[in-house]
């Protein structure tokens, strides 16, 4: 309620915002990753090997340093999104962390799940 009335959801209501979110987090491809297993980063700064900040959406880590990116968009699908993706993917194996997968959750008027 705090975002609804501090008009940070201003365009989009409460009944919408909470079925989107039941919408990925019950997705069949996505559960797993709100089940409450592993460790969950949620939008944390990473520094890769060339100094660079990154901060992918979510990161689920399980079995100490095997990790799942999912990234969130909303609009048409992109290279760009796909490249965003593996260049996290690549900041995480820098650091020895094993990827794997790396996931893309389209949020327009139904939600679409891609593997890359």
């Amino acid at each position: 309620d705090s975002c609804e009335s501090s008009g940070r959801f201003e365009y989009i209501n409460k009944t919408t915002i909470t079925s989107l979110i039941k919408e990925i987090v019950y997705n069949e491809k996505l559960a797993p990753y709100f089940s409450g297993n592993g460790i969950v980063y949620n939008e944390r700064e990473i520094i890769n090997a060339s100094g660079q900040s990154i901060i992918p959406d979510r990161l689920v880590v399980v079995d100490h340093k095997k990790v799942t990116i999912i990234d969130y968009k909303t609009g048409r699908m992109l290279e760009t999104h796909k490249r965003q993706v593996e260049k996290y993917a690549h900041a995480l194996e820098g650091l020895n962390y094993c990827v794997d997968k790396k996931i893309l959750v389209y949020m327009n008027d139904s939600i679409l799940v891609e593997e890359i």
